[in-house]
């Protein structure tokens, strides 16, 4: 399946008009496709007049002798034929100034607590945060040892502030790899030790079944548990704590729920979603688990409440209400232990 090419909209040149500059690094970009073997850019002035056209093997195009005026834009991916193979509407050129890109960690070789950290999984997101990022941003994760790279599945420039990456790090060695990033015309720039990749073997689960865990999880307050949720999340396509997840694929997510904890973790993110039978079904649970109860539970539902996240009919708020009557009467976790 072919995908369409998104110009990249950063805009450093104010409003439509192009304005000459004695800078000899001015691009457009546009996104990577990994289908493509090259690409066909196009652009025409006012007068619906072609300008450029060319093809390249780069997702980027030097453009710095265009004379003041407005232009129009478009591009294709090339075929292996290298013919076009579907174009982007015209679109209004704008130009960014190719810097050297920036990253807001400095190394991390002196304090390894400050690394990146993911697991040995398939379809994790990992995002990188600085400055002077665009489509043309090379992007390199490399072994600092072994010098193997960790597979890139997809970039996304969220802005010139931020990539987000999705990285496939299933057979990729444990240990320290270094980020090494490119701006077109600018040497690379690389972070020491910026990502570290755990053993399968060593990583110890946050939701265990021992008591200082269950302390934990259930007298946390909703957004404590929030954050526990947000910051242990790295699969691309789920929200998710990655303690939750079993297998992380591109077209599919198999979640683990073999503990308690696990169960009560996921019902509880549940009672988020919009949809009202989705909602049910976590209320269901609680009233039937409800020990140890979880502290956080009223909390959320209360905030949607008190947000209008959702519209409670009169069936759902009977079941808040079942929830709340069997979780009071629950016992805390002090008292679960101590039986």
């Amino acid at each position: 399946m072919k995908k369409l090419l998104i110009l990249n909209i950063v805009i450093l040149l104010a409003g439509n008009t192009l304005i000459a500059q004695s800078n000899k690094n001015k691009i457009v970009s546009w996104k990577e496709s990994k289908y493509a073997s090259g690409y066909q850019i196009q652009v025409k002035n006012s007068a619906d007049k072609l300008i450029i056209d060319k093809k390249t093997d780069s997702n980027y195009l030097q453009i710095d002798q265009i004379p003041e005026g407005k232009y129009k834009i478009r591009t294709s991916a090339l075929s292996p034929f290298g013919k076009p193979v579907v174009w982007t509407e015209w679109q209004d050129l704008k130009i960014e100034l190719s810097l050297p890109p920036i990253v807001k960690e400095e190394s991390l070789a002196d304090n390894d607590s400050k690394n990146k950290t993911i697991e040995q999984k398939p379809n994790q997101k990992l995002e990188i945060e600085g400055d002077n990022f665009n489509d043309a941003t090379e992007t390199i994760i490399e072994s600092s040892l072994s010098k193997s790279k960790i597979k890139i599945l997809d970039k996304k420039i969220e802005s010139k502030n931020k990539i987000e990456l999705r990285v496939d790090a299933e057979n990729a060695a444990p240990g320290k790899y270094d980020l090494s990033l490119q701006n077109p015309f600018h040497p690379k720039k690389t972070i020491k030790n910026y990502l570290e990749i755990e053993n399968k073997a060593d990583k110890v689960s946050t939701q265990s079944n021992t008591k200082d865990s269950i302390n934990k999880i259930y007298t946390m307050s909703m957004r404590e548990l929030d954050e526990f949720i947000g910051s242990n999340s790295n699969c691309y396509q789920s929200e998710l704590s990655s303690d939750l997840i079993k297998e992380c694929k591109e077209d599919y997510v198999t979640i683990n729920l073999s503990t308690r904890e696990k169960k009560d973790i996921y019902y509880y993110f549940l009672i988020k979603e919009p949809n009202r039978m989705t909602r049910i079904q976590s209320y269901h649970h609680f009233q039937t688990y409800c020990s140890p109860a979880m502290k956080a539970i009223r909390e959320k539902v209360e905030f949607n409440s008190a947000k209008k996240q959702y519209t409670i009919d009169t069936k759902e708020k009977m079941e808040i209400d079942k929830m709340f009557v069997n979780l009071q009467s629950c016992p805390t976790p002090k008292e679960k232990l101590a039986k």
